[in-house]
C-alpha cells in the first residue's frame, strides 16, 4: 500500500502589512513536518515552487482550489493543501484547506483563531488534527459501475412522449 501523496501550497498572507510575512514559512513549514507525522508523502517544496512559478499565479491565488487542484495535478498529487492567514491585533486566523486532486473537490476545511505567539504551533497542530479525520482517501481505485451495478436490481425506462416502458434484458414482467 502506497502512502498517499501530497502537496501543500504556501500559506498566503492576507494581513494588511507585510510585517508577519515571517510567518508564512513558519505556518507552511510546520503543516508539512505534521502532515509527514501523519503518514502522508509530502512533495518536495522546490518542485511545488517551480511549477507555481511557471503558471503566473499570484501567492494570493493560491487559496482557491481551482488554481491549485491543476498544479497539484502536474505534480502527481493526490491531495493538494491551501490556505491563508491574517494578523490582526496580535491574533492569528489561520485558515487550511484540503482538496482531492481526482474528485477536484472540497474535502474539508477548518478556521481557527488565536495568540500570536509561540501558541502558534500548537493552532497549526490542531488545525491539522482537525482536517485530518475529514480526508478520506480511496486507497484502491474503485470500479463504480460494477458497484452499482451489484446493487441494482431492476431499471425501468417510461416516456411519457410515447406512453411506453421499456425494460432492460434479463427483465420480465
Amino acid at each position: 500500500m502506497s502512502k498517499t501523496t501530497v502537496c501543500v501550497f504556501l500559506d498566503v498572507d492576507l494581513s494588511e502589512t507585510e510585517e508577519n510575512s515571517k510567518y508564512e514559512n513558519i505556518i507552511t513549514d510546520q503543516l508539512i513536518v505534521e502532515l509527514e507525522n501523519s503518514g502522508f508523502n509530502v512533495l518536495q517544496r522546490k518542485r511545488m515552487e517551480t511549477v507555481f512559478a511557471d503558471s503566473g499565479l499570484s501567492k494570493k491565488e493560491l487559496v482557491s482550489g481551482a488554481n491549485v487542484i491543476p498544479l497539484a495535478r502536474q505534480l502527481g498529487a493526490d491531495l493538494a493543501f491551501c490556505g491563508f492567514y491574517r494578523v490582526e491585533n496580535k491574533m492569528l486566523f489561520l485558515q487550511i484547506k484540503c482538496y482531492s486532486v481526482a474528485q477536484e473537490v472540497l474535502l474539508g476545511a477548518v478556521l481557527k483563531t488565536g495568540r500570536l505567539n509561540l501558541s502558534v504551533y500548537n493552532l497549526i497542530s490542531m488545525v491539522v488534527g482537525e482536517i485530518l479525520p475529514r480526508i478520506q482517501v480511496i486507497e484502491e481505485p474503485v470500479n463504480e459501475i460494477a458497484a452499482v451495478r451489484d446493487q441494482v436490481q431492476r431499471v425501468t425506462l417510461l416516456s411519457p412522449d410515447e406512453d411506453m416502458t421499456v425494460s432492460l434484458a434479463g427483465e420480465r414482467r
